[in-house]
């Protein structure tokens, strides 16, 4: 048995493969770190952002996001010949194999929520702007029974200062104040919930009984550790 054991190891094929992902929340990291120790890849993981020019190896798992350093490596790495799958879906138009969560059925899921807690006014958070955004936001609306959906993206404010947290801030806070009560506000993800949950303590409003506040990745050590305990939707990454 022990013989066999060696030599199936031996067997597995030691692929070098690339990871230019998100490590935050962990899960989707989690499961291809445990896929690639049944299969003997050889894990190779660099900032999502800034890829190695000169990598050499046989697959590469990416999070296209539209950046342009990321978006030149793998337009080389399929010039190569090289596998590349995208674990996300902002950038629809390069085509490659992708593997994504169902991003409409997450809309749909927090729309559910809201209308089986007889919400009439409902928000869309998020500080960036992507394909996949739009995809949750058309799924909400497919559900949604209440009043047309506002939706707050900060970049389509910021213009060319989207790291201005304080103006963000601001921005929040006033969309906040401006809508009818009781407010529920589908982020995003968690990090989204706690800036609206931070708007809201800023303008003395009860979560969740004046604003209902749901997240998406189920990140406990977001939600959990919060003035509130946030809701939200297990993405299973």
């Amino acid at each position: 048995h022990e013989s066999r054991q060696i030599w199936y190891h031996m067997a597995m094929e030691n692929h070098e493969v690339l990871i230019l992902i998100s490590s935050d929340p962990p899960h989707r990291f989690e499961g291809i770190a445990r896929l690639a120790g049944e299969h003997g890849w050889h894990i190779r993981t660099e900032a999502r952002r800034s890829p190695p020019k000169d990598w050499q190896g046989d697959g590469v798992l990416a999070m296209l996001d539209g950046s342009p350093a990321l978006m030149d490596f793998a337009r080389r790495i399929r010039r190569r010949g090289i596998p590349l799958v995208d674990l996300i879906e902002d950038c629809p138009e390069f085509k490659v194999p992708r593997v994504a969560g169902d991003n409409p059925e997450i809309g749909r899921l927090a729309a559910a929520h809201f209308n089986e807690r007889d919400f009439r006014h409902a928000a869309f958070f998020s500080v960036r702007h992507h394909h996949s955004h739009d995809l949750r936001i058309a799924g909400f609306n497919e559900v949604w029974r209440g009043a047309p959906l506002a939706v707050w993206l900060w970049p389509d404010e910021a213009g060319g200062s989207p790291d201005d947290w304080r103006r963000m801030g601001a921005w929040l806070s006033a969309k906040v104040k401006a809508m009818p009560k009781p407010l529920a506000i589908f982020c995003w993800n968690d990090y989204d919930a706690t800036h609206v949950l931070n708007a809201c303590r800023q303008l003395e409003l009860n979560v969740p009984n004046d604003v209902a506040i749901l997240g998406v990745d189920n990140n406990a050590v977001i939600f959990e550790h919060q003035s509130v305990n946030l809701s939200s939707i297990a993405h299973d990454h």
